[in-house]
This record gives structure tokens, sequence and C-alpha cells, in this order.
């Protein structure tokens, strides 16, 4: 009798030991699996540091901290600027290229593409505009993102991050 006491014990110890063992290990499966999506899924928010635009009321963007910024704003190494302006802006040495809609802060709207021209009253050539106009307390603006043909999938790259901090106020 004190034998099959001995055997059912050590029968019950190593099943629960396996079963110890299976249940540990399911936990650090989990554990690890969990790590990995967060590590996969954490990307750095390329716009976390970046200046924030807000001067005219109805509207606010962010651009990136090294831009100057004085009547209009301006890369670092003066390739790229952000103009903001009333009304109307001046596309006569500009000749447009293509027209996308996009949802701008939850609204649609077309994004213009231009490519510069060259003839005896205009000398643009090499220079790309993105435009889009919007109103804002019933008055008209236009965001004019302007680059050189030479960095056109930086500086298109670097635009559409701006345009997703577009963000209407009102």
């Amino acid at each position: 009798m004190n034998e099959k006491k001995h055997l059912l014990l050590a029968l019950l110890i190593t099943s629960l030991l396996v079963f110890l063992g299976l249940f540990v290990n399911q936990q650090t499966i989990k554990s690890n699996s969990a790590k990995q999506s967060t590590i996969v899924n954490s990307q750095p928010d390329p716009t976390a540091n970046w200046k924030t635009y807000s001067k005219i009321v109805g509207f606010s963007f962010q651009y990136p901290n090294d831009w100057m910024e004085s009547h209009y704003l301006q890369s670092s190494d003066k390739s790229m600027s952000i103009w903001i302006e009333g009304d109307s802006v001046g596309l006569e040495c500009l000749g447009q290229t293509a027209t996308k809609t996009e949802l701008v802060s939850g609204v649609s709207t077309n994004l213009k593409y231009y490519s510069g021209l060259k003839n005896e009253n205009c000398n643009n050539q090499g220079d790309k505009l993105i435009f889009f106009p919007f109103s804002v307390t019933n008055k008209n603006y236009s965001f004019t993102f302007t680059y050189f043909d030479l960095n056109k999938n930086e500086a298109e790259k670097l635009f559409n991050q701006i345009l997703s901090t577009f963000k209407f106020t009102n």
C-alpha cells in the first residue's frame, strides 16, 4: 500500500509541475507578445516637438522647430516655405499640374499642385507649389507650400506631415 501512495504522490507532483510549467510558459509568451506589439506600434511622432502657428484666429498647424518665421515660414536651408495669405495668391508664373482632394481637419479640400514657368515674364522654373484655399470666420485664405523641384519627395512628405496637424479651431 505504501508503494502505491508514493507512486500516486509522485504522479500528482509530476502532473502539478508539468501544469505549472505550461502555465508559466504561456504567461511568458503572452508577456513577450505584448512587449513586441508595443515596440512595433510605438513609432515616434515626427511632429511632436514642432512649433505651432496660430497667429490668425480660426486655424492652427504645426511646422518644424528649425524653421524661421517672418511674414512667412521658411526652412532653415531656405528650400521650402509656407505662406498664409488672404483672398488670393499670385499664380501667374505657375502652371497647375494636378488637383487632389484631401480631408483637412475633417473638411474636404482641393489641394492644387503647380510648377514654375519660364517665359518672358517669369523665371520660376524648378519651383513647386501646393496650394489650398479655405475660409475661416467669413474670410478667405490660402495656404501655400513652396519648394524646389530638387527635393520633391522630402518636401511632399513634410507637407503631408504639416497638413496632418492642420486644425480649424472655430
